[in-house]
């Protein structure tokens, strides 16, 4: 198979390695797990200057007749017990935390970006809460790019020196090595666990993706098209040449354009954070491979 430089691995832990942590999740659960609710009470019982303050707070909900508030030590506290535990199960040191921050290049490749999110409140001191952690471990909040792009494009340039812990398949999914995926749930008895993803399998990924969409991040994808249908369609495909025919051939089946499979292929591509000389990060647009008699 002609495959892309994606990094590779010896897939063996090794104690001098260092956890490379998609943080965000972490950070969320613990902040929602210590926010509380401080009730507002009827206007009349405030003086004009508080009532303006209250209105002005930035946590304010009057659908929920409170401010949002959160025990930001208890919350980084919970976080660095969660984090730590993590590097216990990976037999590692030390840890780098990458957290996404703000507005990046995805929302300028496509308005609709996540635009199913909007409405969506997020716990209040979750801000605060990233900036403890990373007083506490070395890392990052990523804004032009993801924290996705840069976990990914960590462990592709530099295989030996991280293991990868995340809980998204896409981070996962998109680099070869063996992971860890730290998504737990006592309710539903799911472990925390190992998962190996081979360097064909982090190739092929992205032309799977760019079919599948993701409704998570509203990519639309093509329609009607999952995981079986996907990897169907792609079936006997070993170049970029023959995964990205076969990507046009389905999009062009559910009257979509190429410009619509480059869209999303852009939005769901995970390689195209790369290290500049000189110090810093840049992102270089995926474009399709050239096929003979294009």
């Amino acid at each position: 198979m002609e495959v892309e430089d994606l990094g590779a691995t010896d897939g063996v832990v090794q104690p001098t390695k260092i956890l490379l942590l998609d943080c965000d999740t972490i950070a969320f659960a613990s902040a929602s797990t210590a926010e509380y609710a401080e009730e507002v009470m009827p206007r009349e019982f405030y003086h004009e200057d508080e009532w303006k303050e209250i209105m002005e707070h930035p946590f304010y909900s009057e659908e929920d007749g409170c401010i949002w508030k959160t025990d930001i030590e208890q919350a980084i506290a919970t976080s660095t017990e969660k984090i730590r535990f993590i590097m216990g199960e990976t037999n590692t040191k030390s840890a780098e935390l990458y957290f996404t921050e703000g507005r990046n290049f995805r929302y300028d490749l496509y308005d609709m970006y996540k635009a199913n999110r909007k409405g969506n409140r997020y716990p209040s001191g979750l801000g605060a809460i990233k900036d403890g952690l990373l007083k506490e471990f070395p890392g990052m909040s990523c804004s032009e790019f993801e924290a996705d792009d840069m976990v990914v494009m960590l462990k592709r340039t530099q295989p030996n020196k991280y293991i990868l812990a995340a809980v998204d398949k896409d981070v996962l999914k998109s680099v070869p090595g063996k992971h860890f995926n730290y998504y737990s749930s006592e309710r539903y008895d799911i472990p925390m666990k190992w998962q190996e993803t081979t360097i064909e399998d982090a190739f092929k990924f992205p032309y799977v993706q760019t079919l599948m969409g993701d409704s998570s991040d509203n990519i639309p994808g093509c329609p009607g098209i999952g995981p079986k249908k996907a990897e169907k369609a792609l079936e006997g495909c070993d170049t970029p040449q023959d995964l990205w025919k076969a990507v046009v051939k389905m999009f062009k089946s559910k009257k979509l354009t190429v410009k619509d499979a480059i869209r999303d292929m852009r939005l769901v591509n995970m390689h195209m954070l790369h290290p500049k000389k000189g110090g810093g990060y840049e992102i270089v647009l995926w474009n399709p491979p050239t096929i003979e008699g294009d």
